[in-house]
């Protein structure tokens, strides 16, 4: 009898056009959480989100329907 076992788990990060820091205090945490809701709705299970004024990190795993690319798109482009 087979088994299979998938576990694709990705550390994403990403910058502000120029590094510039554009992220403010004010709203940092309301964004994480933002970011974190669209990859829920994607189907991904958040793990970690965080980063910086200039930069996102989110980290997260991904089900066997899930392309890293269509979560990357929807991430950057909502």
């Amino acid at each position: 009898m087979r088994h299979t076992f998938l576990w694709v788990r990705v550390h994403l990060v990403w910058s502000t056009y120029r590094r510039q820091r554009w992220i403010a205090f004010a709203w940092q945490e309301r964004l994480y959480r933002c970011l974190a809701a669209i990859a829920k709705r994607k189907g991904a299970m958040v793990l970690a989100v965080g980063g910086w004024r200039d930069h996102v990190h989110i980290y997260v795993s991904l089900p066997a329907n899930l392309m890293i690319g269509d979560l990357v798109n929807t991430l950057k482009s909502n």
